[in-house]
């Protein structure tokens, strides 16, 4: 009767030695990789934008005379907006952007008196200091997803001011100025850039923009 129960016994330490390595062989085993994830352009985006800023104006007066404008400076502001990537490499979104620009002109001219006929110099000054757009934009990823290359266009809408000081003869110095919101239509918002995504959460993007103006 001994010699039978310690064999069992015997029998039942191995099976519980080797029920103890499988589990410890199981714990030893990493676990399988997880499947690398899709990148994608969809999705929201805040951002800012520095650049250069150059315009073509003409500007036309009472009298019929039209005369051109044209000045460059430096803007900055910000823009937000989504996009969507579909089937599978192109592109769609909608983008809002304002900025501030130093762009001024100053021209010499003269102010006429309808009822005297005088003549006296002035200095015609054109600022445009605010710049907004409204636009929708398609685009094509390649180079692994990363790259994009995209064509814009929409609305725009431009704050300028215009000073026209002069002296009056024997008269103190005068300063009129206006101040005109102006809006424009999709040629006036067209674009077209190439856009590189940094990251999950940054990119960079090269544009060029396209606007012509007519101020009556």
């Amino acid at each position: 009767m001994l010699r039978v129960l310690s064999g069992a016994a015997i029998r039942a330490s191995i099976l519980a030695l080797a029920a103890t390595n499988a589990s410890a062989a199981d714990l030893d085993v990493a676990p399988p990789a997880a499947a690398p994830v899709a990148f994608t352009w969809t999705g929201c985006h805040v951002g800012g934008h520095l650049g250069a800023i150059a315009n073509d104006d003409t500007n036309t007066n009472n009298a019929g005379v039209s005369r051109n404008f044209g000045a460059a400076g430096f803007l900055g502001g910000g823009q937000i907006g989504c996009d969507y990537q579909f089937a599978p490499s192109w592109v769609i979104g909608a983008e809002g952007r304002g900025a501030w620009s130093s762009l001024r002109d100053s021209r010499n001219a003269t102010i006429i008196n309808l009822r005297t006929g005088v003549v006296v110099p002035s200095q015609f000054i054109t600022t445009t200091d605010f710049l907004a757009s409204a636009t929708a934009r398609l685009g094509y990823v390649h180079g692994g997803g990363r790259w994009m290359f995209y064509v814009r266009g929409g609305a725009a809408w431009t704050r300028d001011k215009y000073e026209d000081p002069f002296a009056i003869p024997a008269g103190p110095a005068v300063d009129p100025t206006a101040t005109s919101n102006r809006t424009g239509g999709p040629s006036a918002a067209a674009r077209n850039g190439h856009s590189h995504r940094n990251g999950r959460s940054m990119s960079s993007t090269i544009i060029t923009t396209s606007a012509r103006r007519s101020t009556r």
